[in-house]
């Protein structure tokens, strides 16, 4: 039975670059040779643990380990395991394998059997889920599974429980929902049912026990907390004497009497708060040092300070260790842990009945009823002497099911595990650090084992790996192993880290991310650009540094937003290479209104967001127009108490009337049993939607996510035409935060834009790390789960402040601790997935990783280079409102103002609500002389505003159209076309109409003569991407005319 793996995966493009021109894998086959480490490794007698620091060439010395024991141990390939954690991974380590068994038998070499080349394609190598499913097909009975059960991959495993819980939820029994609130209960439920392995632990943990863990963590903290600086500091001030009046003094007697309360063995709680409180409030600078009287103020300021800084730490307003006493709150949570955990055991028997019926199992099933088997001393014993090796890759992202599994199928079989603490990142799929670290500390109790450390880089060369290496002594601290590089020059010239920080003077949010979006793609152009060219290494020749050669990382793919909305304008072809949710993109939001507004007459939010989205495209001032009954008296017999929305077929307006058509002709095809697939498929076809997106900026990645959006729905549908039933799936799954993976995308030709954790195991000549300073997810949670500290809750009613047992405070902090560690191993992976040089990028100067990174960096001797961003004064345009696309709540404020036939004003012919959220930024204001300077005229000023409106978020052409005719603007002939207005702090990209390109014809900007950048004093050149024609005056004739000219015709404009 073939196993179904996880959608999505690395992008083509980046795949065959982490596969190209590299010394590291130029070490690939079975004719190179190793290094001491890796030969250390690869012949190790019995158990070996590696740590493989980045581009150390652990794959190749994995495929040599396994060459070693078919050679020397005798073993065949499917005697042999080899467990990596993700296919793509799987994919490359059997590719090496093979590689090095074929030139081993091309070879002659005897120690190999003859057939081994063939038993590499059907040798167990392969994910741990894959391993886990040859133990349950095997051993259906022990596993407790029907031996024709299917697997479900990870996408659709989430998608089966998000829909399965709702339902699963009627067997909670009604003592448990009285028990706590039923939001908490269900979060609590989702959360435990993420990773049930390790629900089963934390459950299994009894208040004593709980009890005895937070009194043990508080004796730790204050032994910490109150150690050698803190004895040093009570000594110095017993000894110490001043005036008795001296602010000084009297801290000083204040903080001794305090220190006394808490050394007290008897003191009780409330003795305790008041003197955590005086030390933390102590103000070490007060009074002056001629009113003092002796010599040793200093001393006593400084041991003032030493002891409120270990107050505040430990005390924190009764939040901090020192606060950690078990209370009434945590007997209540007790309580309410109890209601979890029967409630936890009922909706798992009733998703497992399910699962059960259905025949279907997820990848944590496979986890747990492998387990289950292997724990049949019989099955062990059988597995054992079947697989007499186990190879285990990327050991750091195991999680502790994984790693139990691991542990019972191994026995006496030696066992390779490589692994590196410094990349573990994968904390949020259950894996957890330290597994890896205590498996390292089992085998080190072994005589027979070995470990082993790879620390020469054949990735980086010898400036950019010292500088990481500097950078993460520090950040990293005893963490840290500095590597060593075997390549001494670079192809590139320095810096090779280089560090940029934008300084905001006022600018926030938009503008920060707009200006390090043009900033780095500045860069990227510069270095696209170079002349001479720069060029690297690609096998044994040299070419030409390309767009392909460079990618772009970040935290979080809202960060790389700006970048791909400019970057293509400034001249840097880029691309979102895939990950993130296709649900949330523009395409998967259009699908499910669109479906919304079909299958539910009575969805108005829904409704409007259609209308105003790129099906229909219609603007606003008509829907206005035929909500506010402006039309009413030209229909004859019109409806004229109907709903707006029943009389969309009324209007004067073609495009509303064509919205219309399309509604009900959509509608009909539902009442005929149109599933929505066919319904999508049907408002393509007869929108020319597709097309659209071909001829928009980024359109492969759209075209893309349009595709991942139809196979969605395909696959959701399974053969049924229930268009309602799909649609509320939709939203369920949206409610349920179940993220769909995006389509990849080959990258080979543009910019690759990744999240950090969707480039691990990749690699690029040139890595830019952007939003550097953005801050990860805030534990905010109100369930936590931890092996040690069981389940632990935090609740509240209505707007009341939180009720925190002390328990979950020291979960929290635990939980806390676990993600700086892991956003530091973060910065780690980010800065050694380049092979040449590294650009750091960060939007402020403290927060995130940039906090995290600032020192080392520091260290390391790499200089800021700081650029200042400043909030316009005078802005060259009024603010304008971004384009909702799919229902958002602009969508249901537009649709209550209409539907409730509140009075809406109208300016410069577009609707604008007379209160929120617009009403304190006027959009289509005249400008002042001051902010549009001269030449500029209110009708191109307003055209301009207009399109940007729509545009700016990358609407359909045609609905720009609609609003430049509304404008009194005729829409021109679908180009790139880019408007400046000249004026204080303007910018060519202040104003960006983003037109679909005709194959073949280039991007025409237009501009007042004074507002040419440099390089473009004459008309037309190429600059930029961009066909610059002058203009003199800036006004609508002459724009048309400019496009006339452009285009090669007089009537270019007419159509």
């Amino acid at each position: 039975m073939p196993l179904l793996l996880a959608r999505g995966g690395v992008p083509q493009g980046a795949a065959a670059r982490a596969q190209g021109p590299n010394p590291e894998r130029g070490q690939g086959g079975g004719s190179v040779s190793l290094d001491p480490a890796q030969r250390r490794a690869v012949e190790a007698g019995g158990s070996v643990a590696v740590v493989a620091g980045a581009g150390t060439g652990k794959t190749h010395m994995l495929a040599r380990r396994y060459l070693h024991h078919l050679r020397a141990a005798g073993l065949r390939p499917l005697e042999v395991v080899a467990v990596t954690f993700t296919r793509r991974a799987a994919d490359e380590l059997r590719a090496r394998i093979r590689g090095v068994v074929e030139d081993a038998l091309a070879a002659g070499d005897t120690g190999v059997h003859p057939d081994a080349a063939f038993e590499v394609e059907a040798a167990p190598i392969g994910t741990i889920h894959a391993l886990a499913q040859r133990i349950c097909h095997a051993f259906p009975n022990e596993a407790d599974l029907p031996p024709d059960v299917a697997v479900l991959d990870e996408l659709d495993g989430r998608l089966w429980t998000a829909e399965a819980l709702d339902a699963a939820l009627d067997a909670v029994h009604a003592r448990e929902i009285k028990a706590l609130p039923f939001s908490l209960l269900r979060q609590a439920l989702r959360t435990l049912l993420a990773d049930p392995f390790r629900a089963e632990i934390a459950l299994a943990k009894d208040a004593s026990a709980l009890r005895a863990e937070l009194d043990a963590a508080r004796e730790r903290a204050l032994a910490d907390g109150r150690g050698q600086a803190w004895s040093d500091a009570v000594a110095s001030l017993g000894g110490a004497s001043g005036p008795s009046d001296h602010p000084a003094e009297v801290a000083r007697r204040d903080a001794l009497d305090a220190v006394a309360a808490l050394s007290a063995r008897t003191v009780a709680d409330d003795e305790a708060a008041p003197a955590w409180q005086t030390l933390a409030g102590l103000r070490p600078s007060a009074g002056r040092a001629s009113d003092w009287g002796g010599g040793d103020l200093a001393d006593v300021k400084a041991a003032l300070r030493t002891l409120r800084d270990a107050a505040r730490e430990l005390w924190q307003d009764g939040r901090g260790p020192a606060a950690w006493r078990w209370g009434p709150l945590d007997d209540r949570m007790v309580e309410r842990t109890e209601a979890v955990r029967s409630a936890f055991a009922r909706v798992r028997a009733d998703l497992t009945e399910r699962k059960r019926r259905a025949k279907v199992v997820d990848f944590g099933d496979l986890e747990v009823h492998a387990v289950r088997a292997l724990e049949h001393d019989s099955v062990r014993s059988a597995v054992q002497r079947r697989w007499r090796a186990v190879l285990v890759d990327e050991y750091q992202d195991t999680s502790p099911a994984q790693a139990r599994l691991l542990a019972l199928l191994r026995g006496d079989a030696p066992v390779t595990m490589v692994g590196d603490e410094k990349q573990s990142i994968y904390a949020f799929r259950g894996a957890d650090v330290a597994v890896f670290r205590g498996e390292r500390e089992r085998l080190a109790l072994d005589a027979t084992a070995d470990a082993i450390e790879l620390g020469t880089s054949y990735r980086s060369h010898e400036a950019l790996v010292a500088t990481v290496n500097s950078v993460f002594d520090v950040v990293l601290g005893a963490a840290a192993a500095p590597l060593t590089a075997a390549r001494t020059a670079s192809a590139l010239p320095g810096p090779h880290v280089r560090w940029l920080e934008l300084e905001a003077d006022g600018a926030r949010g938009e503008a920060l991310a707009l200006a390090e979006a043009e900033r780095i793609a500045a860069e990227i152009r510069a270095l696209l650009r170079a002349d001479p060219p720069l060029t690297i290494e690609d096998g044994a020749a040299r070419r030409a540094l390309r767009a392909g050669d460079v990618a772009v990382l970040a935290r979080s793919r809202t960060s790389l937003e700006a970048l791909e909305a400019v970057a293509a304008t400034l001249g840097v072809p880029v691309l979102n290479a895939g990950g993130g949710d296709v649900l949330g993109t523009r395409e998967g939001l259009d699908a499910v209104a669109l479906l919304a507004a079909v299958v539910d007459a009575s969805d108005t939010p829904a409704l409007l967001a259609f209308l105003r989205g790129p099906f229909v495209a219609a603007s606003d001032t008509a829907i206005h127009v035929l909500a506010t009954g402006s039309e009413r008296g030209d229909v004859p017999g019109g409806r004229r108490d109907a709903p707006w929305w029943r009389r969309l077929d009324e209007g004067t307006d073609p495009t509303l009337r064509r919205g219309a058509a399309l509604l009900a002709d959509l509608r009909a095809a539902h009442a005929r049993g149109a599933s929505a697939l066919e319904l999508l498929r049907m408002a393509d076809d007869r929108t020319a939607f597709g097309a659209q997106l071909a001829n928009l900026p980024n359109a492969a990645r759209r075209l893309a996510d349009w595709r991942g959006v139809l196979e969605l729905v395909e696959d959701l549908e399974g053969g049924s035409a229930d268009a309602f039933a799909l649609q509320r799936r939709l939203r369920r799954l949206r409610a349920a935060d179940v993220k769909v993976p995006r389509p990849p995308l080959r990258s080979d030709d543009a910019v690759a834009l990744l999240t950090i954790h969707g480039a691990k195991g990749l690699e690029w000549p040139v890595v830019v790390v952007v939003d550097l300073a953005r801050r990860g997810r805030a534990s905010a949670d109100e369930v936590l789960v931890d092996p040690d500290l069981g389940v632990t809750l935090r609740w509240r009613s209505g707007a009341a402040p939180w009720s925190e047992p002390a328990l979950f405070r020291l979960a929290e902090r635990r939980a806390r601790d676990r993600e700086a560690a892991e956003d530091a191993r973060l910065g780690y992976v980010a800065l050694t997935r380049a092979r040449e040089v590294v650009i750091l990028s960060a939007r402020a100067s403290r927060g995130g990783l940039r906090a995290l990174l600032g020192p080392g960096l520091e260290a390391a001797g790499v200089v800021v280079e700081r650029v200042t961003v400043a909030a316009e004064g005078a802005p060259a345009l009024p603010p304008l409102p971004a384009v909702p696309t799919g229902v958002d709540d602009d969508d249901r404020f537009w649709a209550a103002r209409i539907a409730g036939g509140e009075p809406l004003d109208v300016h410069a012919g577009l609707p604008l609500p007379a209160a929120d959220p617009f009403a304190d930024a006027p959009l289509f204001a005249e400008p002042s002389a001051g902010a549009a300077g001269d030449g500029v005229d209110g009708a191109t000023w307003r055209a301009a505003a207009a399109a940007l409106a729509v545009l700016d978020e990358d609407g359909a052409w045609q609905r720009a159209a609609r609003v430049l005719a509304d404008a009194g603007v005729a829409a021109p002939r679908p180009v790139d076309l880019l408007v400046t207005m000249p004026g204080p702090g303007a910018r060519p990209v202040d104003v960006v109409m983003r037109w679909p390109a005709r194959a073949g014809r280039s991007g025409v900007a237009l501009t007042a003569p004074e507002d040419l950048p440099a390089g473009a004093e004459s008309a037309p050149l190429d600059h930029g991407g961009w066909r610059w024609l002058a203009l003199d005056p800036l006004a609508p004739e002459t724009v048309v005319a400019a496009l006339q000219r452009a285009l090669g015709g007089e009537g270019a404009t007419d159509r």
